[in-house]
């Protein structure tokens, strides 16, 4: 996918899941959202020509997934949680290797190559602290994958 239709997708799914949340709110409250908000945040640590991971063919479409399914949900009233449950478990663990990929070209010696000069100029001025945000990330999204896998468990034992 290059990378300017790349951010055109992020764009309309952003303004799509926006929409969702207003007219058509999810039960599970924001989680989707804030995942596609974290892959957007990561897309403009890049230079343009590296902003699109292989990941992304699976990850956008499952973030539409979620969305889709939370309209049926409201305006039909049918009950399809597992999907969106599984959909957003997955578009999670997508963005935990993102993440993990991230923290990998952060430490690469040709960082300048690959991310913008903003992020190159902070991780001069604190690795440390940089790093400590990346793992608190990563850290984070796998605590609410967890979760997820918790909740599809609890549908199923139920």
């Amino acid at each position: 996918m290059k990378p300017r239709i790349l951010n055109l997708v992020y764009q309309a799914l952003l303004i799509f899941t926006l929409t969702q949340q207003i007219y058509w709110p999810q039960e599970y409250k924001y989680m989707h959202l804030a995942v596609l908000v974290v892959r957007m945040l990561l897309t403009e640590m890049y230079q343009q020509d590296y902003r699109a991971f292989k990941m992304d063919y699976w990850f956008a479409p499952l973030i539409a997934i979620t969305t889709i399914v939370s309209i049926i949900e409201k305006s039909a009233g049918i009950q399809l949680s597992m999907i969106y449950l599984v959909s957003l478990m997955a578009a999670t663990y997508l963005l935990l290797r993102m993440i993990g990929n991230v923290i990998h070209d952060s430490k690469q010696p040709d960082v300048a190559e690959k991310m913008v000069p903003k992020h190159v100029e902070v991780l001069e001025k604190g690795r440390k602290f940089i790093f400590t945000i990346f793992y608190l990330m990563y850290a984070t999204i796998l605590v609410s994958m967890t979760y997820t896998f918790y909740v599809i468990i609890q549908l199923l034992i139920s």
